[in-house]
């Protein structure tokens, strides 16, 4: 963009260059055949009318460029950040993914699956999280799997911050990948909670993330039951008996 508006001055420049150009052509004309002053003036008064058309025109030439460059821009920087969340996905599936496989199946060996349960709600406007979180299962966990699980968190963060801070394309993240997303993170939501709720503050992506995709995946449920519920009312036969007086 930067390079449409300097070769826009520069045109700019060169034709108000030739314009002055041409009326000094006059004045050495005009002193050489003796033009007279009026006539002189009337050269002048059409130059000057020629000037405001030519600078009228690379004005308009010069936004349209602008335009175009900034659509162009705009085009590139949603090419890119589709491009960035298909990587992303792609990172997820095939790196973070086994990541959680590994803690999971530790978790499976000591007999349970998650660390509790997180119930989120609105209050004041405000997100809250009613945390039920299992200090039992978490104390089963040794030194090296609770540093695998450290070590995976950091992946989900650096993964959530793409798409809460909308460097990368979000719609497409969540239509690839939300619910796959959701149903793992919502294992360690608990932990991750409470190491917020220890000034913790490394992991406010994932909590952000996990929230508005959960909502959207309660929401789409929800839908989904209202469309079946209404296709089976529809399918519903009623019969009506009429009395003998009619």
């Amino acid at each position: 963009m930067l390079n449409y508006i300097k070769d826009n001055r520069i045109k700019s420049g060169l034709m108000l260059l030739g314009v002055i150009g041409i009326i000094l052509f006059f004045i050495y004309i005009s002193n050489l055949t003796g033009y007279s002053t009026s006539k002189f003036k009337d050269i002048l008064e059409i130059m000057y009318f020629i000037t405001n058309s030519l600078l009228l025109l690379v004005a308009v030439i010069g936004l349209k460029q602008l335009t175009i460059a900034k659509n162009n821009s705009k085009m590139n920087a949603k090419r890119e950040s589709y491009h960035l969340a298909a990587e992303q996905c792609t990172h997820f599936l095939n790196y973070i993914i086994p990541l959680a496989d590994e803690t999971i199946l530790a978790m499976k060996a000591k007999s349970f699956d998650d660390f509790g349960e997180v119930e989120i709600s609105m209050k004041d406007g405000k997100v809250t999280f009613d945390n039920k979180f299992n200090e039992e299962n978490f104390e089963l966990m040794s030194i090296k799997e609770v540093h695998k699980m450290v070590y995976l968190f950091n992946a989900f963060e650096a993964y959530s911050l793409f798409f809460t801070h909308r460097v990368a394309e979000e719609e497409v993240a969540f239509s690839t990948i939300g619910s796959t997303y959701c149903s793992v993170v919502k294992r360690f939501i608990p932990v991750i909670l409470n190491a917020s709720n220890f000034g913790e503050k490394g992991y406010s992506n994932i909590i952000k993330l996990y929230t508005a995709w959960n909502n959207k995946l309660e929401k789409q449920k929800l839908l989904e039951e209202r469309v079946e519920n209404e296709r089976k009312e529809r399918e519903i036969v009623t019969i009506d008996f009429k009395s003998l007086g009619t």
